[in-house]
């Protein structure tokens, strides 16, 4: 492709006029990154024109002459999108959006979620539709970086969310540091990543398979000494169905990052630093097991891994816990009800519900469930939320709650 002279590149003022004049929810920043992702995407069915209609959550805007429309693509894709396609030479490399030093919360916010914007843009424009992809080593590594990376930037926009005073804001930092630090060192339960909060479904949406790709090609080539795990049901009876929902609703925070000891003491309702230190706390069933011993809740968890609702699978050398299908199939229903109820209680109570970012770390079948009960409910309550969720929701989740608005009543 022909390298554009720098006189024929569109100019940013350019490019946010006509995506202010056309409506379109998507910020330059991550428009810019979107395009780039798609470039380096090795998918070879991407076509430029579903990406671009992807920045309107899968259609084009309305144009009321054929001049607008053609205005519109010829800047997009034959100037923006063909200008970004020379930082596939390692000559020319990608520089983000620059931005000014941050100098209060405000700023700090401004500046970190640019970054989570973009970051989250070029992934998405990387993996499109896919939920996984086969990717070298190297992109895989360079994935998982990127996933740290916004997941770094993400803690600085919920930093400045919650400031209240500049006491306060001293306090939280110095505790986001420590937080930050921990995390990156890892412990014993193997947390060997930055997180965020909501663990389930990491922001970079670094994949099942990808870092399960990751996990692979580290311990490729050299004898690893796994922890030993043996499991002990004793004299547990099979479960009821309660106590089946109850663990894997604790399990949930652990996934590939904690393992049975772990769980069996968020079950406990333990008061251990490490808890506290991974706000496994603020779990739903924490403490719900409390009069029962950490033996007999580790013989009730390991009875789950013997009757097929969770797995261990390793990390390098020690064994996390992991869902079975047939626990997911479980789990994701609860979760979907925790989140509907959630919205629920916001929409009974006049409270904001203008705020969407509660969801975007959640997993998409989960968030498929609960788009498909609203649906189902045809209550119009819920078509503003909707309206504003559309407009923040990957290109395939914004497809499909267009269709949920349209099965809602007027």
């Amino acid at each position: 492709m022909a390298r554009q002279s720098k006189k024929n590149r569109p100019a940013n003022a350019e490019l946010r006029r006509l995506l202010k004049r056309h409506d379109c929810p998507t910020a330059l920043h991550a428009v810019r990154t979107t395009f780039l992702g798609s470039i380096a995407s090795p998918k070879i069915e991407t076509r430029p024109m579903q990406v671009v209609a992807d920045l309107w959550g899968g259609e084009l805007p309305e144009f009321e002459t054929m001049e607008e429309a053609n205005e519109l693509l010829d800047v997009l894709v034959k100037g923006l999108w063909n200008d970004l396609a020379r930082h596939q030479s390692r000559q020319h490399p990608f520089r983000l959006t620059p931005l000014k030093p941050p100098q209060d919360p405000a700023t700090i916010r401004t500046f970190a979620q640019t970054r989570v914007e973009e970051l989250e843009g070029f992934v998405n424009g990387l993996f499109g539709d896919e939920e996984a992809m086969d990717l070298p080593e190297t992109a895989h590594i360079a994935v998982r970086n990127l996933g740290e990376v916004r997941s770094f930037f993400a803690a600085f926009v919920q930093f400045a969310d919650d400031h209240k005073s500049p006491e306060e804001i001293e306090g939280d930092r110095r505790q986001d540091a420590a937080a930050l630090r921990h995390r990156r060192q890892g412990d014993q339960q193997g947390r060997a990543e930055l997180q965020t909060r909501a663990p389930r479904y990491t922001g970079c949406h670094a994949r099942s398979g990808t870092r399960r790709a990751l996990r692979t090609c580290r311990s490729m080539g050299r004898k690893v000494n796994r922890v030993p795990v043996h499991l002990d049901v004793g004299d547990v009876e099979p479960l009821p169905d309660e106590e089946i929902r109850t663990i894997l609703r604790g399990a949930d925070d652990l996934i590939m990052s904690g393992g049975r000891t772990l769980l069996a003491r968020v079950l406990k309702g333990s008061k251990q630093k490490v808890i506290f230190e991974k706000e496994l706390d603020q779990s739903p069933v924490y403490g719900a097991f409390h009069e029962l011993s950490i033996d007999a809740i580790t013989k009730r968890i390991d009875w789950m891994i013997k009757a097929g609702y969770l797995a261990i699978e390793y990390d390098y050398r020690l064994p996390l816990l992991v869902y079975t299908a047939r626990g997911w199939a479980i789990e994701k229903e609860i979760y979907a009800a925790e989140l509907l109820e959630r919205l629920d209680q916001a929409i009974e109570q006049a409270t904001d519900t203008g705020d969407v970012s509660w969801l975007s770390e959640r997993h998409p079948e989960v968030l498929t469930l609960v788009a498909n009960r609203i649906g189902q409910s045809g209550d119009p309550k819920y078509r503003p939320f909707l309206q504003r969720w559309k407009n923040k929701a990957t290109r395939r989740m914004s497809r499909h709650i267009k269709q949920v608005i349209n099965q809602l009543h007027d």
